[in-house]
């Protein structure tokens, strides 16, 4: 693991007395020397038999998860944007159709709130944040369209305080109310948890690190199960 990488995970992982030991780079060019002279051995027969034991529930997992995706394009992307109300058209790129499947397979079950335990109006508000947070205009146009076509009770109000909450400059270290007591959220319609839910996405949506103990503990509220 490289400085920058170590340091960026170090908030989380001292907390439960990690240290990086052996796998700290502090010399990256001698290190990627060492890696093409001696590269690692591939896999044997012994690793790959190993993984057998997984074999059953994988299978059983993917036929689960793929079991109402149509067998091809263009049926899927019809299939997704009934579902999720989007096509996913990059999908058309993939060659091999049992791909385009399982990643549709995941993609609504991503979006499923028995699998996940979050309500799919809260996810699609997650993605504008998220996209808002990551200055990817494009992003946020196609979630802020996926949002008005399958939640019909969020307004363009709603969905545009959401996107401007996702370019605020909030302060994650101070206590969950007082970070948004400006925040365009605020005039909302949502509930305390969907606001609380878009807080701790945001914190993530930088890097998961962000989303620190104290982030999680200043969201917890007696009657939400956070």
């Amino acid at each position: 693991m490289e400085q920058a990488a170590i340091e960026e995970g170090a908030q989380l992982l001292e907390l439960s007395g990690w240290t990086e030991g052996k796998h700290a780079v502090t010399n990256p060019d001698g290190y990627l020397q060492e890696c093409d002279q001696n590269p690692p051995r591939g896999d044997t027969f012994l690793s790959n038999f190993v993984m057998l034991r997984h074999l059953p529930a994988v299978i059983s997992f993917d036929i689960a998860a793929t079991k109402k995706i149509p067998k091809s394009w263009p049926a899927i992307g019809d299939y997704l944007s009934q579902q999720v109300g989007h096509s996913f058209p990059v999908l058309a790129l993939l060659n091999h159709s049992r791909a385009v499947r399982a990643i549709a397979g995941c993609i609504c079950l991503n979006l499923d709130a028995i699998v996940c335990g979050i309500e799919p109006d809260a996810k699609y508000l997650m993605d504008i944040v998220f996209a808002g947070v990551n200055r990817n205009r494009l992003m946020a146009k196609e979630f802020r369209k996926m949002t008005k076509l399958m939640v019909d009770y969020y307004d363009e109000d709603c969905i545009n305080a959401v996107y401007e909450f996702s370019k605020e400059d909030t302060d994650f270290s101070v206590d969950f109310m007082d970070a948004l007591s400006d925040s365009a959220l605020m005039d909302t319609p949502l509930s305390e948890m969907q606001v609380r839910m878009l807080y701790i996405a945001k914190a993530s949506s930088y890097a998961p690190t962000r989303t620190t103990q104290a982030v999680v503990d200043s969201t917890k509220a007696p009657r939400f199960n956070i």
